[in-house]
């Protein structure tokens, strides 16, 4: 298993965004201070991994999207290669 990259978590960096302060996840860009790794668990996928202790009920941040593969999965990387954007976690 490859060693773990730390990483520490935001969404979008509110000072580029064109919204500013009325961007509606804000919180979770800049709440999110936990030292993670996108790490590889097996027949599983990726997963999260917190690099440090947390107190009960920190806010890590929200995860919404969706698990692809196949063909989708190919077609959706030939898009992120063609315009440069991503937010792919992949083993």
């Amino acid at each position: 298993m490859k060693e773990p990259s730390p990483r520490r978590g935001t969404n979008a960096f509110v000072g580029y965004c064109p919204c500013g302060s009325k961007r509606m996840n804000q919180r979770s860009q800049v709440d999110s201070a936990v030292l993670f790794a996108v790490v590889d668990c097996g027949r599983k996928g990726v997963g999260v991994l917190a690099l440090e202790k947390l107190k009960a009920n920190t806010f890590i941040g929200e995860y919404v999207g969706e698990v692809v593969g196949g063909a989708e999965l190919q077609r959706r990387r030939q898009v992120i290669n063609e315009f440069g954007d991503s937010s792919v976690l992949s083993r």
